[in-house]
């Protein structure tokens, strides 16, 4: 409701008609569809699940423990909870399983399975972003990369770092700063975020000016 009155206000009004002052039409049709949004923290709010996804079975539980080990699969409600909520409490999924594949390999072949079954999913890493990215909308697979990361290769010549998607940065950091070097990224949510996540978002922080060569 905030976002609507202020896009409704007679300040963004004027900034809209600013900008499309050579395309009225659109003006138009960006305020229709704007009226007719809603503005909710409730994610399935005018939104149908597609009938086309499959909806998951046992069989496909068994060949997910089979690739990734039952360890790796999770379906406990109270672990589900947090991975179906975002990061401001706004959005909130109805995942029923999560996998964590520990190996490229094993991501692969998760993907492979899912395409071919139809299987809906949303990737998550450390599930700090703030638009509801990495939240399923309905009961989509959550695949985390919180176990791939590991750290692969190091070049101190180049300054080149080969890491798994799901390495969290503020571990990277440590690690480079051991060795004389710096991450170029430095976010508040550093403890937790994934630098798989942060490179998918073009993620940059108070270091990305200071930086920005080598980003």
């Amino acid at each position: 409701r905030q976002q609507r009155e202020k896009f409704c206000s007679p300040l963004g009004m004027r900034a809209l008609r600013l900008k499309f002052r050579n395309r009225p039409a659109a003006l138009a049709a960006l305020v229709r569809r704007t009226d007719n949004r809603a503005f909710s923290g409730t994610t399935t709010e005018k939104v149908q699940r597609r009938a086309d996804f499959k909806e998951l079975c046992a069989e496909d539980l068994s060949f997910f423990q089979e690739v990734i080990g039952q360890s790796n699969v999770i379906t406990d409600a109270s672990e589900l909870e947090p991975m179906n909520k975002d990061w401001m409490h706004h959005y909130e999924g109805q995942s029923k399983i999560a996998l964590c594949p520990e190996t490229t390999e094993q991501l692969s072949e998760v993907m492979r399975y899912c395409n071919l079954h139809k299987i809906a999913m949303v990737p998550q890493g450390g599930n700090t972003g703030l638009v509801g990215g990495s939240t399923p909308v309905f009961d989509e697979v959550i695949v985390s990369t919180k176990k791939m990361n590991k750290i692969q290769d190091f070049d101190d010549l180049m300054g080149i770092l080969i890491c798994d998607a799901g390495c969290v940065l503020q571990s990277l950091d440590e690690y480079l700063r051991e060795r004389g070097f710096l991450m170029p990224l430095d976010l508040g949510a550093k403890g937790s975020c994934h630098i798989g996540g942060n490179v998918a978002t073009n993620a940059g922080g108070v270091r990305l000016v200071y930086d920005i060569n080598n980003i």
